[in-house]
């Protein structure tokens, strides 16, 4: 019998938050970390939310300028 991969937040009772256009995290140095049609899921009982996709990370003037 082959048992199917779960991903964590699946574990955790997540679910998916339709219609996310970008995530932007901004870090203490200055950097900002953003995601273009990530995949969001989260389950806001436990407190927990999770961002997956392509990130690009800039400095915070570059992504300011853009």
């Amino acid at each position: 019998m082959r048992r199917r991969f779960r991903p964590p937040w699946k574990q955790c009772g997540a679910s998916q938050i339709p219609s996310i256009d970008s995530v932007e995290l901004f870090k203490d140095d200055g950097t900002v970390i953003s995601f273009k049609q990530p995949k969001a899921n989260a389950n806001f009982n436990a407190n927990m939310m999770a961002v997956s996709g392509h990130a690009e990370t800039k400095s915070l003037t570059d992504f300011l300028m853009s």
